[in-house]
């Protein structure tokens, strides 16, 4: 069939995906990579005296690791690297959808 309606208003749920998946994206890549001191000195307490409410704000500004060098360092840095270039890509998306829909209304 025959779409009435602008381009613009048909690609919303496209600008919507897109706004979601940037807002995590930008979330994980500023997301800290500390290890268990470096945490307890962060927020100045120990982790067993935070509330649960303080232990998920925890969970979502850090990642813990044992130690700065390791596997789960590696994996924790390269998670936040490909956030970083997931929002390079969003951007890219969000970009060509914006051009696109200019060119077609």
């Amino acid at each position: 069939g025959y779409i009435a309606a602008p381009w613009s208003i048909v690609f919303i749920p496209m600008y919507l995906w897109d706004v979601i998946a940037l807002r995590r994206k930008i979330m994980l890549m500023r997301i800290v990579i500390v290890n268990h001191e470096e945490l307890e000195l962060a927020i100045g307490k120990k982790i067993g005296e935070c509330t649960a409410a303080e232990r998920e704000d925890i969970h979502r500004r850090y990642i813990v690791v044992p130690t700065k060098s390791g596997p789960l360092y590696d994996a924790a840095c390269r998670l936040r690297d490909e956030a970083k270039m997931d929002i390079i890509r969003i951007l890219a998306r969000v970009t060509f959808t914006v051009l696109l829909v200019l060119n077609l209304d």
